[in-house]
């Protein structure tokens, strides 16, 4: 995943509930700057593909937008390209960078 940017994203690991996440939560602390990014301007599909957030399909269409259009600009380009509703761009955004 490269780092956790939210706490409840620990309810997405397997066997972590929600009565668990509410015991602990508290005195949970978040360094989002230690989050691993991928760069979307050099990514290969693979890269792309590698985060659990990042299906094959979106991977594909980052790549070749940018092979296809040149560069990206900011992360927030993605987004003309239609490859997930709000939710799931909120998701993966974090994670991306174009640097």
């Amino acid at each position: 995943l490269g780092g956790f940017v939210t706490k409840e994203q620990l309810l997405e690991v397997f066997g972590f509930d929600m009565e668990k996440y509410d015991l602990i939560s508290s005195q949970i602390t978040l360094d989002v700057s230690k989050v691993k990014r991928i760069n979307i301007n050099s990514a290969s599909v693979d890269d792309l593909n590698k985060h659990p957030y990042i299906d094959k399909k979106i991977a594909v269409k980052i790549f070749f937008q940018r092979v296809n259009k040149g560069n990206y600009s900011d992360v927030s380009d993605i987004q003309k390209l239609n490859l997930a509703d709000e939710e799931l761009y909120s998701k993966i955004a974090p994670y991306l960078t174009t640097e």
